[in-house]
């Protein structure tokens, strides 16, 4: 009597194939998640920095182009002041002139912004929400046009009249956005070469 003897089909996985199947999956899927969360906190130092940068860009611009064309211009720095005023021709008016100042605010010690007024207008907040301002000085060798009376034209304006402005931004959003530092000169193109003092 012959026996006939029928291949059985396999119907399923072993266990040793289940849990190696299981353990890749588990090492791509690990793996995948750290590759995420590394570019999601790349890419969020990356935009906290964006916003610094775009912020602070926007606001000097604006100031270095006043201060270029400013016939006169000076600071007051100390414990209780750090201000700049900057005396410029109107553009509509030849004759007169346009007097901006810039106010870096303090409560406690600590910068809580900083403000712009024009002539006799209102007080106006430069925008500065998602930045903190650790450190914002002005410094330099300023023309004066005697308002303030401490400065020497004529011994400013032999030694290049300019404006120095040092300053540290950091993100008041993710403190792990590394700090923007700002260390620039803006040099008064446009000042009165008054020597009679």
């Amino acid at each position: 009597m012959n026996k006939v003897f029928r291949n059985k089909k396999r119907n399923g996985f072993t266990l040793v194939e289940v849990l190696v199947a299981m353990t890749i999956f588990s090492m791509v899927v690990v793996m995948s998640a750290t590759t995420f969360t590394s570019s999601s906190n790349v890419n969020r130092k990356i935009s906290g920095s964006s916003l610094i940068q775009e912020k602070i860009s926007v606001f000097l611009d604006q100031m270095l182009s006043e201060i270029r064309q400013a016939k006169y211009a000076y600071f007051e720095t100390d414990s209780s002041k750090n201000r700049l005023t900057i005396i410029m021709p109107d553009p509509n008016l030849p004759n007169n002139e346009i007097t901006k100042i810039y106010q870096v605010n303090k409560t406690s010690g600590k910068i809580t912004g900083i403000t712009v007024k024009k002539n006799s207008e209102t007080t106006q907040d430069i925008d500065m929400n998602g930045v903190e301002i650790k450190e914002f000085v002005f410094s330099g060798n300023p023309v004066s046009n005697g308002i303030d009376g401490s400065v020497n034209n004529e011994k400013t304006i032999i030694n290049y009249p300019f404006i120095r402005v040092n300053a540290i931004f950091a993100s008041s959003i993710d403190k792990t956005v590394p700090d923007y530092e700002i260390n620039t000169i803006m040099t008064l193109r446009n000042f009165k070469k008054d020597y009679s003092d």
